[in-house]
Order: C-alpha cells, then structure tokens, then sequence
C-alpha cells in the first residue's frame, strides 16, 4: 500500500486511502458507509464521479448514492464475474476442498453464481453510466442483464504505445544478443506459463512450425524459463529453437523489437470471449502481426478486419492446423522480408495508437465524467 500510494503521490493525484473491515469485524462493517464519510469530509462539495472497477465496488458506490445524492456511479466492468465464478468451481475445487461431485459442492456453485449474477444484474441496471473494456463484454452485458442507461463507453486494456515505437530502434541489438540471424524469422509470446493460458497449444504451434521450417524460432517471454524448457521438450520442439527470457515488464518492448508475430491463443470460454488482453496491444505496439484464437474480446475481430495478423484455431484437427500453420509461415514469416512485412508492421502500430494508446481513450473517459456531472 505505502509503495503505490508514493506512485500516485509522485504523479500529483490527489488521494485518500479508505480503511478497510477487520476480518474479525467484516460482518458488521458497512463499506458504503466509510466511503460516504471519507467524501462528506472531503473539501469537494458539488457532484461527484465514483468510477468502481468491478461489480463489488459498483454495488457500494450504489449504496454510497443512497446516502449522498449527488453520487454519479461509473461501473467499470472488466469482465463477466459470475461466468468466472462458474469457470473457478468448475476447473478447480481448492476453495471448498470438497469433491467436485459432492452435494455440498454444487450446493456452493449454484449459491456463488446466483449471488454474483444479483450483484452484476444491479449494478448494470442501476449503474449512471458503464465503461467496458471490449464491444463484446458491453453487448454480454446488455443481453444478459439490460443495460439501465445510454452512457456507455469502451476502454480497452491500452499501454504506452510511443515507449514500443521507442523500442523498435533497438531490433538489431536485442536480436544479436538472442544469437539470431538475419534468416531467423520469430515467433514470440509474452506472458505466463500457468496452465489457464494453455502454453501447450503454443507449444503445439511451434513443434509444428518448426517441423514445417528449419528457419523459424520461438521466443518466450516469461518468469519461468525453466518450465518453457521442460514443456518444449515435451512437445518435441528442438530446444536449439527455443529461446527463453525472464524479463521484467520495462525490459518487454526490446524483446519484442527482435520478434516478427506475437502469439495469443486461448480456448473459447466466456471469460476469454469477453477479455481484453494488455498483450495483443503491446505485439500491435511492438509493430507484431498477431496469431490470434477465434473469439478473444475485440482482438480476433480486428485481426480479421485489419490484417494485422491471423485468426487461428488451436482446437483444430490436426490436418487442417498443418495446412492453417502453413499458411501463416507463408504470410506472417516470409523467408526473405518484403515491403509487404514492412508495410504490416506499420499497420499494426498504427492499429495500435488508433486503439489501444492511453491519452484518447483517457479524454473519453473525461468528456464522459463531465457528462455525468452535468447531470446535478
């Protein structure tokens, strides 16, 4: 808490930190009531902007509206909740420790998903304006609980699209150093090698890719170097093809400089059909062309529509993923680059700016704030 309360005191915002319940006292503890004393002390007298990220914190600056008329609540929805209950009980039975076919269980999944349904239907419903962070959460959203106001906007998971650019001067480098050649045409993925982010399937593509061309390397981006090794040997992808870096999140852009397409492949679940992933805008910033699963947020869409990349179904049998694996070596990795690989990777960065930089995206969000304001 101290270190991001000196983050938001160097950047000059204005803060105040809201005690939280004991655990001992969490029954008897009123949230709203907190929150809504915190602001009646505050020097601020007129209307005031609550922006609650998430259903949890959107239900209390509800209840906070109750008691201080002049709240306007923004609820900042990053996901379907009561979907990723569901999905939580069904991949793991760790919270309740209980056998997944037992009576309790299901008992405990069907009580979590109605009280996590009753929060987000309220909070949509009664909410003075929502902000999604793809088009497909905001249309999940209205079909599935009707959206109670005309205020609405969409703000993806955006990054500092000119630190990227910055880095592209440094491809060379960043390639020499990875002991690349200038023949060596790369496919990247940054991010986790837990399981829910199936790695295996980016395994899976690059075995294929590499049987396919002896020219092609995979590069991962992770903190677990040890276990990309282990996984890659597993799936028979030669280990003189791998090339793994623990790095940390300012070390991102340069490694993604030496790279020539990112990688971002999840299965078809509501969670990931909703997502926003910050990755697909820093391989679009990094001047990536992406390989993109069906049904990721926005991203598979304006894969499909801009051409900055490829739509490409892990879960395909295997005759049709060879041919599929085939096709975007030919059009994402050519052997010799052209103008056309030039010309893609500046569409992506252009996509990038026009989508997923910070500053417009953050004037939207203003104009809407004043909106809401003008409402007093």
């Amino acid at each position: 808490m101290a270190a991001l309360r000196g983050r938001i005191g160097a950047a000059g915002v204005s803060h105040r930190v809201v005690t939280a319940a004991p655990s001992r006292l969490q029954s008897a503890w009123s949230d709203d009531r907190a929150v809504a004393a915190a602001l009646k002390s505050s020097s601020r007298r007129g209307p005031v902007v609550l922006h609650c990220r998430g259903p949890l914190a959107a239900g209390v600056g509800i209840e906070v509206r109750r008691r201080l008329p002049n709240v306007r609540v923004l609820f900042d929805a990053r996901g379907l909740d009561a979907a990723e209950v569901r999905h939580r009980f069904e991949t793991t039975t760790r919270e309740a420790e209980l056998p997944k076919s037992s009576s309790q269980h299901e008992a405990a999944i069907a009580a979590a998903i109605e009280r996590a349904e009753a929060l987000e239907r309220r909070v949509t419903r009664q909410a003075d304006a929502i902000a999604a962070v793809t088009h497909v959460l905001l249309g999940e959203l209205e079909q599935r609980f009707t959206i109670g106001t005309s205020k609405r906007l969409v703000v993806p998971c955006c990054t500092d699209v000119a630190r990227f650019a910055a880095a592209a001067g440094q491809r060379a480098a960043a390639r020499k150093e990875l002991g690349l050649s200038e023949n060596d045409r790369v496919l990247c993925y940054a991010g986790s090698m837990v399981w829910y982010q199936r790695p295996e399937w980016l395994l899976r593509l690059a075995a294929e890719a590499t049987r396919q061309r002896p020219d092609v390397r995979l590069l991962v981006l992770s903190q677990s170097p040890h276990v990309v090794r282990e996984m890659a040997e597993k799936a028979e992808v030669p280990l003189d093809r791998v090339l793994s870096r623990s790095v940390s999140p300012a070390e991102v852009p340069r490694w993604l400089a030496a790279a020539d397409a990112g990688l971002l492949l999840r299965d078809r679940s509501v969670i990931n059909a909703v997502a926003s992933p910050v990755k697909f805008a820093e391989y679009l910033a990094a001047g990536l062309p992406v390989v993109v699963s069906p049904r990721v947020g926005d991203a598979s869409q304006l894969v499909a529509e801009t051409g900055c990349g490829v739509v490409l179904d892990p879960e395909a049998l295997d005759g049709d993923f060879r041919a599929a694996v085939a096709n975007l070596l030919h059009d994402l990795l050519p052997s010799s680059p052209t103008g056309k690989t030039i010309d893609r990777r500046e569409r992506c960065r252009s996509l990038a700016a026009s989508h997923f930089a910070w500053p417009p995206h953050l004037e939207r969000l203003r104009h809407l704030y004043r909106r809401l304001l003008a409402r007093a």
